[in-house]
């Protein structure tokens, strides 16, 4: 966002239970784009997360931590679940990369994973 320009974010966090890191979502809107921001979603402890859009948003930035085992269940659950309705820019974060290869892993997104809408950086 550039100096003097509107800038609106709507912030919310929610703790699951247990030990495992809370999730963050944000909508940021400025310059004409309103962009859905979340991470850590860590959905292999089994915490639910609501994947309908916020009304009007643009465009989704995932910032990684969705699942482990690779890039590849990550980018599958965002293709499945939010990427149908809203196009999807995906940075992997560390735990996408635990129990795989990092390697491996990029390999199989330079190789195409075939999935619409869906962006990885």
């Amino acid at each position: 966002m550039t100096e003097g320009r509107p800038f609106l974010a709507v912030v919310a966090r929610t703790q699951p239970v247990g030990w495992c890191a809370a999730f963050y979502t944000r909508v940021i809107q400025g310059d004409g784009m309103k962009i859905w921001v979340f991470s850590d979603l860590h959905l292999e402890f089994g915490v639910p997360f609501r994947t309908d859009p916020p009304n009007d948003v643009d465009v989704v930035v995932c910032a990684g931590d969705v699942l482990t085992r690779g890039i590849t269940p990550s980018m599958k659950w965002l293709a499945e679940n939010v990427a149908r309705r809203i196009p999807v820019v995906f940075v992997a974060g560390n735990h996408e990369f635990y129990s795989s290869s990092i390697v491996d892993s990029l390999r199989e997104v330079g190789q195409g994973a075939g999935f619409q809408n869906l962006h990885f950086l």
